[in-house]
Parts: structure tokens; sequence; C-alpha cells
């Protein structure tokens, strides 16, 4: 059976002509696809599929046992994807469905369903990004595009769906279709040339709620009304982003339209390059905006976890105890006197500092785990710039580690030396050097040090770190992000956005008043890239114990 529309279906209508759009503009004769004979006629044309017709996006356990793989793994997630929304005895409008996953969710949730998406034949509009084959690029998209409809088909059938399908322009939704309880854009806007028309047409049908789900884009404040245009990836899947949407760019626009109440969640969703791939765990915001309700942006936080996540089969056990025990455990070491405590604190107050503490230690003994890395087997930790010792102090735990502190500031290493004797403490110089020997260390992190750094000294200090850490060790860092860039007057604003390290108060190398904010394209092109290393983790705003900095881990290659 032939898996696209060039034939006449044995209901009389001819699939080719109706969606032969490209020599003309998307015409109202779109018109007429939820008629029944026109559904039965596209269930028709996609009966028979076989998994090698398709492509998922959406990873799915099917029916009788089946299971697919896709890139997004959303399973168990859907609640917290859409927005709490309640679907039960909705009528809803789901603008590109791809794979069907959430389509079939909502259905079994009580909704009826009108998936729409590209018509036959169509190329998703494409970003001219210089360099790009356009023509080669819109024929890899149509095949995409009708291998991922005949996922959306292939699952219809297995689930024996009662959902409906209609495929147009976006931006010119047919005018028979009726009206909609609620519209759905999970992953669309970002790919369209003209976002906002598209939420204007589906407002114009829509009587409860628009839901929106994107990706939170890490170059962008979320707080700020902002669509950054192409923004940077790998070709060629970057021809099909157009933009990258701040949460608050898409609540003003539906507000416009008439949906004033405004909830917005935070999420992290699982992506896979290919089947066996690591999981990646990805910031996502979902917005549901409601016409009736008290006007006014309600921002909730939704930080679950997936919960098909794949354990680390071979982590020990003890180390999937919750970092609340680890760090609530006793100590015989006392806490530092208040002067040394405001110091590294910004206040005087012990409990801020052992909970700045607990947190950071937190951070690191999470993303470790999270990354399959048996703590014990670290073998040796280095903390740069640690301080007091109010992370340091945690790894106790494991005493089999040999743990090392250092820090520019005598007084604190002194403190250290004197009190915590589960570690040995030294002081470091402004100069890019330290007492060690190469490959010295299976962790190495700072917190909040970089952060402190003049431009000239912020990559010799990244290569003096990776000289003393051990080919396959790990670096954890915490810098000043996007979070963070309301501190930054306009001209320093605009320098962030556009990749640039931004250093204020140089001349206090090393001190608090010297201020350095690390957009994440330089620490991708200037500490991870030049030298090798993995990205393992990205948090923005996920540095626990230094608020609401970000954190990242790097890993460092076996080999050169």
């Amino acid at each position: 059976m032939l898996t696209r529309a060039d034939q006449t279906t044995s209901t009389g209508i001819d699939l080719d002509a109706f969606y032969r759009w490209a020599s003309e503009p998307f015409p109202s004769r779109y018109a007429g696809q939820l008629e029944p004979e026109f559904q039965s006629a596209l269930k028709e044309c996609h009966a028979d599929l076989h998994l090698t017709d398709c492509s998922f996006y959406h990873t799915m356990d099917l029916p009788g046992g089946e299971h697919v793989d896709g890139e997004w793994d959303l399973r168990g997630c859907e609640d917290i994807y859409l927005g709490h929304y309640n679907f039960h005895g909705k009528r809803v409008l789901e603008l590109g469905p791809a794979s069907g996953h959430l389509t079939y969710f909502m259905e079994k949730s009580g909704a009826s369903v009108v998936s729409f998406d590209l018509p036959f034949n169509a190329s998703p509009v494409l970003v001219p990004v210089p360099g790009l084959d356009l023509e080669k690029a819109a024929a890899s998209g149509k095949e995409g595009i009708r291998r991922l409809r005949n996922s959306w088909w292939y699952a219809h059938s297995r689930y024996e769906s009662r959902a409906q399908v209609l495929y147009g322009d976006i931006e010119k939704i047919p005018s028979d279709v009726g009206r909609f309880d609620v519209s759905v854009f999970a992953a669309i806007l970002v790919h369209l040339p003209t976002p906002f028309v598209a939420l204007k047409q589906a407002a114009e049908i829509t009587d409860d709620a628009i839901i929106v789900v994107e990706p939170r884009a890490p170059l962008l404040d979320q707080n700020v009304p902002l669509l950054y245009y192409n923004p940077p990836g790998p070709m060629p899947a970057r021809a099909v982003y157009w933009w990258a949407i701040t949460r608050t760019a898409i609540q003003n626009a539906l507000i416009d339209l008439g949906f004033p109440a405004i909830t917005i969640t935070s999420h992290i969703q699982t992506r896979r390059d290919h089947p066996t791939a690591p999981p990646m765990e990805i910031p996502w915001f979902t917005i549901v905006a409601r016409r009736s309700g008290q006007p006014g942006v309600t921002i909730g936080s939704s930080e679950e976890p997936p919960q098909n996540a794949i354990p680390a089969p071979h982590v020990a056990a003890a180390e999937s105890e919750t970092v609340e025990a680890l760090a609530l455990q006793e100590f015989s070491e006392p806490l530092p006197p208040p002067h040394l405590r405001a110091l590294v604190s910004g206040t005087e107050d012990a409990e801020v500092f052992t909970q700045l503490g607990k947190r950071g230690f937190a951070a690191i003994h999470d993303v470790l785990v999270a990354n399959r890395v048996k703590i014990a087997d670290l073998g040796s930790i280095l903390d740069f710039g640690c301080g007091v010792g109010r992370v340091t102090r945690y790894w106790r735990k494991w005493p089999s580690l040999q743990v090392h502190g250092t820090d520019i500031n005598h007084l604190l290493i002194d403190w250290c030396k004197e009190n915590l004797p589960l570690a040995k403490f030294s002081t470091n110089t402004l100069a890019p050097t330290l007492d060690f020997r190469d490959q010295s260390f299976g962790l190495i992190y700072a917190l909040s040090v970089f952060t402190h750094l003049p431009v000239e000294a912020q990559v010799p200090w990244w290569r003096e770190l990776l000289r003393v850490l051990k080919p396959g060790g790990y670096l954890y860092i915490t810098v000043h992000g996007l979070k963070c860039l309301s501190v930054l007057d306009q001209e320093g604003q605009t320098a962030f956005l556009n990749g640039d390290l931004v250093v204020r108060g140089s001349e206090a190398e090393g001190t608090n008043t010297c201020a350095a904010f690390h957009p994440l394209s330089y620490v991708r092109d200037d500490f991870a890239r030049p030298f090798g290393l993995s990205l393992l983790k990205f948090v923005p705003g996920g540095a626990a114990g230094n608020p609401p900095q970000d954190s990242y881990l790097f890993g460092k290659p076996l080999t050169p």
C-alpha cells in the first residue's frame, strides 16, 4: 500500500489533487476534511503501514506490547507537560501532533481530538541559513514529514483511535472546523516564521484555553519578552528553528488575544539522540492561558524528573540515599565564626551558611550520580575556592577519598586547617598555578570562582584546573548566567546575549567586587571545545548552593 496521497481512494476522493497546493496559495478549499468520507479516505491511504515506513518523534508503548523509540520520551510526564489541564469532555485542536503520543493521551483522558499538521508533499518552512542547500534540505524535510505523518497513522491504527486529522496552513485554518474548548501548541511556535499569527488563528476559534509548551532557551532571560532569531545549533537541524522565544513573550501575546488568566509551570523532559544514547534532561515551560478566571500570571514549578528515567545500574546502593539524609548527619566539626561565615555567605547567619553548604553539596552529588559516577571511585577531590569548607565538610561520608581544598584567602584556609581534619588545605595566589602534580584529581569543583576572575584570567585558570584533573575526571563549576543578568546595565546585557563574557570590576580580581557573567556559548566555545571536554550537564539556575547561578558538569577525555 502506498503511503502518500497519490491515488484516488475507494471513497472517490483524489487526495493528490486535494493537497496539490504548491502552485497556489493555501486555498479555502481545504475545507471539508472533517467530513466522515474524507477521514475514511485518509485512513485508507495510510492503511497497512510498517514500522520501516515511519519515523517516531516520541517514544511510545503501543497496545499489544509493541514499543517504539523516539527522540523525546514523555511517558509518565504527559500531565505535567500539558500543564495539568483537565481534558475530559473537551474538544481539542492539537497543532503539530508529530507521532501522536499526546493525541492519544488526550483522547484517553476523555477528549475529542482534532490534529492539524502540514499538508501532503509539504516541507517545513526553512530558515535561509547561509551555506544551506535549501533545495536539498526541503526534499529531506518532505521525506521526514511523510515518515512522521505515517507514524501518527501507525499509532492511530494500533490505538483504534477516533481522533481526526486535517492538513493545511497553520496561519489559515479552514473555516469549517468549528470551535474548540482548547488549542494545544506543543513545541511548534519555534518552528514557525510568524508564530503569533498562528496563535491568533487558534485564539479566534478557542473558547476556554490555549496551551503552549516550548523549551526554555538558555540564551534568553525568560522574564523579558524576547524572540531570538535562528538560535545557534547544529546543521541542518538549525534550519527548522526560526526562533527561541521566552515565556513572557508568549504570555503577553496570549493576554492580548483575550486569554488573561495565565499559569506557567517549568519541567524537565528527557531526550535521546538515538535509542542507545544516554538521556539528556532538557528544561521546558508550559503556559496554560484561559479566557475566564482571575486575570494575572501565576508562576509555579513542576521540576519533576521523568517518571521513566533510566536508573544507573552500577551506582552503589549507598549512593542512592537521599542527599537530605547525607547532609543532615551530625558533624563534630564546628561552624566557622560569624565574621568568616559572612565572608563566604554574605551573612553571619549560621542557618544560611549551613543550608547553602548542604545545597551546594547536594547539587554536586546529584549530578554525579545522575551521570553514573561512583563517588567512592573518584579517588581524590579538589574544592577550588573552598572558603571555610561549607561544602568540603560533606565529603566525610567517603573516607577513602583524598579531599583537598584551596583558596586565595589565608584566613579562611587557616581556619579550615585547624577545624576540618577530613581534608588537606592550602592557599593559592592570583597567578594561575596550583601546587599539585599533573592529573591529581578525579573531581574538581569551583563554586562561584570563575565569577570573580577578569577576562584575561579565565582561560589560564581553566587550563590549570585541567592540568591537575585526571583523564576521565570531572569538573563542576557554577557561574553567573541569565538569571543574574538583571544586575547588568543595558550594554552589559546586550553583550551577554551576543555571547560575550561580561566582567565588571576587573581591577578587584578574586574578590566579590569583580563579577563575571558567562553565557552558555562562551562556556561551550572557550572552556569546553578547545580542550576536548564533554559538557555532560548544564542546568540554568541550577547552582543550589550559589543561587541563582548556572551549573555545569564537564568530563575530561581519557585520551588527549
